[in-house]
């Protein structure tokens, strides 16, 4: 087999050239499906309220200031919740674990989920949960 420096050279500007497009694509295709996907989803979540006290259920942290905002949003729209501390109860975060989320505050219902705090999907979600309380 002989060695030819030139495919030697075009192997090696290709595979340059190949890597230095994949990187910052995959970078770029990664930040554009997050941004595609969407904040709420509708799905079957009834493990997240079944056998709980309420109907409504937030996971979130101690320490996230989102989380706070989401629990004072729920305390103020009378809407009582299970609060879940996915950093302190071991129980919780194996809950959270099974949604297959990333971030908090998660606020479930028995067939949808919001991701982050949005207080207008909020608001929209708990009119239905208002009404039975």
């Amino acid at each position: 087999m002989k060695f030819s420096v030139r495919a030697a050279i075009l192997n090696t500007a290709l595979l340059v050239s190949t890597v230095g497009i994949a990187i910052p694509f995959g970078t770029y295709l990664a930040q554009y499906y997050q941004s595609l996907k969407s904040h709420s989803r509708i799905g079957n979540f009834e493990i997240h309220v079944k056998n709980m006290p309420h109907e409504v259920t937030l996971y979130g942290t101690s320490t996230c200031k989102y989380c706070k905002l989401a629990r004072e949003h729920l305390h103020a729209t009378h809407i009582n919740f299970n609060d879940l501390l996915i950093d302190q109860a071991p129980m919780a975060e194996s809950r959270f674990n099974q949604l297959g989320e990333s971030s908090v505050p998660v606020l479930v219902t028995e067939h949808r989920l919001i991701i982050g705090f949005h207080p207008e999907e909020f608001n929209d979600l708990l009119k239905l949960y208002q009404s039975k309380q």
